[in-house]
């Protein structure tokens, strides 16, 4: 059964999509996205600091105990319009906390004024500045959520296109896989999920493709070759419109050869996991990111909160 704060908190999110005016300037969306992320306080003792990887803009974000040689590289979600460091710092400052790892939060060019494959460019080139030096790949988990998820597949196929070491691993939240728009929960979840709606995924891939086609395997990667691709972890919401592109992924990694850990949430919407600081669920699900960074640089864990059902009702 999900939590009562669960079923409050949708009802809220439903009533405020409901009402959400779709031909809004971007403007208006990106505050929004900033001003809800930074209402969640952010844990105690966090450095945070600005700088430029790569002449690119980025957030470190640490802990005086975590090494300094291991690292989260997380690409925030936000349709490729919206979403920054002020928007998503809470969620990546949390995850470095339970991992206890430095995380770098890549403050990418969004559209529509920087369409494909601007933004891509940018966490490309922040990757190979982090590399030059001196971090290690395999010291390196790459993470994202929704659009993020998505740009993190799109850069693990563009290092691997340019033999590039690729990262120890991939967490991809919810993630935005198939900009063509073609599973089936597009439509049989579109009155599910209480935060994403079809109307906005539309303007999203107006916006971010213009001129390209959202069929390309950098713009939509469902349909990249995922051959020797890194492990993938992989979170989805059993009621999120964005379902099957984490579903259909799964499938064709694991038929790639790639090795797959993917969970599908009962009762969860598209990227439930920013909530942490108010949903039980959220810190459950975002506890099994932590376990999994942790087991991927061989430090313990603690049991998983939910597994993998290959049937999600």
């Amino acid at each position: 059964m999900p939590s009562l704060r669960s079923r409050l908190l949708r009802a809220y999110l439903k009533y405020r999509s409901s009402r959400y005016d779709i031909s809004a300037p971007i403007a208006n969306r990106r505050e929004l996205l900033n001003q809800v992320g930074e209402r969640f306080p952010l844990p105690r003792n966090l450095i945070c600091r600005k700088a430029n990887v790569g002449a690119v803009p980025c957030e470190w974000l640490t802990f005086p105990d975590a090494p300094a040689d291991k690292l989260l590289f997380y690409i925030h979600g936000g349709g490729y319009v919206s979403g920054s460091p002020r928007s998503h710092r809470h969620l990546v400052a949390s995850l470095a906390k339970q991992s206890n790892i430095p995380a770098l939060l890549i403050d990418y060019r969004l559209a529509p004024e920087h369409p494909f494959p601007a933004g891509l460019t940018d966490v490309l080139t922040a990757y190979k500045a982090l590399l030059a030096e001196g971090f290690s790949a395999e010291n390196i988990i790459i993470a994202g959520d929704s659009a993020g998820g998505g740009m993190s597949l799109s850069l693990l196929i563009s290092l691997r296109s340019e033999n590039i070491p690729l990262p120890k691993a991939a967490i991809l939240l919810s993630p935005w896989t198939d900009l063509t728009v073609s599973g089936d929960s597009i439509e049989n979840r579109q009155h599910s999920d209480p935060y994403l709606r079809r109307d906005a995924i539309d303007l999203f891939v107006k916006h971010y493709c213009q001129e390209a086609s959202p069929g390309h395997p950098l713009i939509s990667p469902l349909f990249a070759d995922l051959q020797g691709l890194p492990p993938l972890f992989i979170q989805a919401g059993n009621d999120e419109i964005l379902l099957d592109d984490s579903i259909r992924l799964a499938e064709n990694a694991r038929t790639a050869g790639v090795d797959v850990d993917i969970t599908i949430w009962p009762h969860m919407w598209h990227v439930w996991q920013f909530f942490i600081h108010l949903l039980p669920e959220s810190r459950r699900a975002n506890r099994d990111i932590a376990n999994f960074i942790k087991s991927t640089f061989n430090q313990k864990t603690e049991p998983k909160a939910y597994e993998y059902s290959t049937h999600p009702g």
